[in-house]
């Protein structure tokens, strides 16, 4: 039987570049040496795509963003839990401030008060104090570690060494903030998460610009206020003004430091590739924590399993859920989820002591049933759904492994677009998957995202469309050379209409493995 290739032509691998069009930093995340990563550069985009073979870091890069941004979004993700309490900007270790420059920093203030601008120019007095901040950094790396580490459930950095524990785990933050009528500011802070402290590099513009509106700047007032109140009376004038200073100084580097990293300032959940599970055996779970917890003076430490960061913080979302209100306008979307894909709702019910149950009704019936005894692909989505009603907001982050678990092709496909418009209602998107109809579909979203709106009409795609600029995909490869895995974006194949990342060559195999399996028999028959 003649051999022949069933998989779409490809034309191999291009670069995307993003455009600015955004007022949004354009963020680049790049890895080196971390876990089975050797080496990977990834741009951030509004739906960002993790594709390749398996135990190459997909759900490593996925964790380490995430970790990211807890840290940089600061106290809006600590009620969820924090290892340490610390932000990656640590401004309390900083020296105090001399006379003449906390002169500068209050007269620096006062002026981007008095300015109306919506985005603030710090100063050229103030400019160097901050870029010194955010220069130095003396405790970020193991603060980052720190926060990593607790993320993949590890008890510190150190499994992730590579190569017998002479290469260190090194994290770079590429940034572009895009100015209105001026060259983009590029940020770049490089962490080492080696022994000990481990090390930072910073290079920072000479011009700095922030974020803060008016109501930063009062509350930046009313904190240094706070602070000075308490040693008015115990320290001279002039200390007082220096640590109300250093108080403006501290936060406003802050706010530099979070706009630089754009999206990294959003808060960000995370959907792991268990979730199912979780959600059949949540409720066992957190009794047995609390069993663990009540003989933790019996036992020892070593004999109690590491929940992951990402699946603590999953299981807290899941009980906390029935004390959050909804959003509206994603309610909405996540309410075309259930209608369109489940044929029914998700519904939460509370037992005698406050503590939730997940329930699936079908469109049409009176009682609900438990979530355990529904489709395999209901209790998959169910936590999409209530993290879409209850958790997620508009310009925050849904980070989601391997969505098209337990899907039909059918319904990847419309997962897929639900996705897309998602991303549409102004929520980013991080996905790790292994389905080639995932990424065919995101092929026709974002083609039709080119076409004209005249010229969309009709397309199953067209309420879905995305600008190919708002999608990227990265594929993670294993590369024996370097020991590791590394990551470079593909293109779109517009003759092949996918993303070519060698699904085609599986196909190929399976298909020349038939064709040997034909000539055989026949060979058999002629006998």
């Amino acid at each position: 039987m003649e051999r022949c290739s069933p998989g779409r032509p490809s034309k191999g691998l291009r670069r995307v570049t993003t455009d600015s069009r955004t007022t949004d930093a354009l963020v680049a995340v790049e890895a080196e040496d971390f876990g089975p990563i050797a080496s990977a550069h990834i741009d951030l985009r509004p739906l960002t795509v993790f594709v390749g073979p398996s135990n190459t870091g997909k759900s490593y890069m996925a964790m380490l963003i995430y970790a990211l941004h807890r840290l940089v979004s600061g106290p809006s993700q600590r009620h969820i839990r924090h290892s340490h309490g610390r932000s990656l900007l640590d401004l309390g270790q900083k020296a105090s401030l001399s006379p003449a420059s906390a002169h500068d920093v209050l007269a620096g203030v006062n002026a981007m008060s008095a300015s109306r601008s919506p985005l603030h120019t710090i100063p050229p007095a103030m400019v160097e104090h901050v870029r010194a901040r955010l220069i130095a950094q003396p405790s970020a790396p193991k603060v980052l570690a720190d926060e990593v580490a607790w993320c993949l459930g590890l008890r510190d950095t150190a499994a992730l060494s590579r190569r017998n524990g002479d290469r260190w785990a090194s994290v770079t933050l590429n940034t572009r903030v895009p100015l209105r009528h001026e060259s983009p500011l590029g940020y770049s802070y490089q962490y080492t998460l080696g022994p000990g402290e481990g090390s930072v590099m910073a290079d920072i513009p000479m011009s700095l610009q922030s974020g803060v509106d008016h109501s930063a700047l009062n509350w930046f007032y009313f904190a240094a206020s706070e602070t000075t109140a308490m040693i008015e009376d115990l320290k001279p004038p002039e200390e007082v003004q220096q640590e109300r200073a250093r108080v403006m100084l501290d936060n406003l580097t802050d706010s530099v430091f979070r706009s630089s990293l754009g999206p990294l300032g959003r808060p960000a959940h995370y959907l792991p590739a268990d979730r199912s599970g979780i959600m059949h055996a949540h409720t066992v779970v957190v009794r047995s924590l609390i069993d663990q917890a009540s003989h933790a003076g019996i036992r020892q430490p070593e004999s109690l399993p590491m929940f992951s960061g990402v699946l603590a913080d999953f299981l807290a979302q899941l009980i906390d859920l029935p004390r959050r209100g909804s959003h509206a306008s994603l309610e909405a979307l996540a309410g075309e989820l259930e209608s369109s894909m489940l044929s029914g709702e998700v519904v939460s019910e509370k037992s005698e002591v406050n503590y939730p149950s997940y329930h699936y009704r079908p469109r049409g019936w009176q009682k609900s049933l438990p979530l355990m005894t529904a489709s395999s692909m209901v209790s998959e989505l169910a936590p999409l759904v209530l993290f879409m009603k209850h958790v997620v907001r508009k310009n925050q982050v849904l980070i989601i492994e391997e969505p098209e678990s337990h899907l039909h092709p059918a319904m990847q496909v419309q997962l897929a677009r639900f996705l897309a418009k998602t991303v549409q209602h102004g929520v980013r998107v991080i996905v790790t998957t292994h389905s080639e109809v995932v990424l065919e579909t995101l092929a026709n979203v974002t083609a039709v995202g080119q076409l004209p709106e005249d010229a969309r009409q009709g397309l199953p795609a067209s309420e879905t469309a995305l600008p190919p600029d708002d999608v990227g995909v990265w594929l993670f490869t294993l590369d024996e050379t370097e020991g590791g895995s590394t990551v470079q974006e593909i293109g779109l194949d517009e003759g092949g209409g996918t993303y070519p990342v060698g699904y085609d060559k599986v196909n190929e195999a399976l298909y020349n493995d038939w064709a040997d399996i034909l000539d055989r028999r026949e060979g058999v028959e002629s006998r």
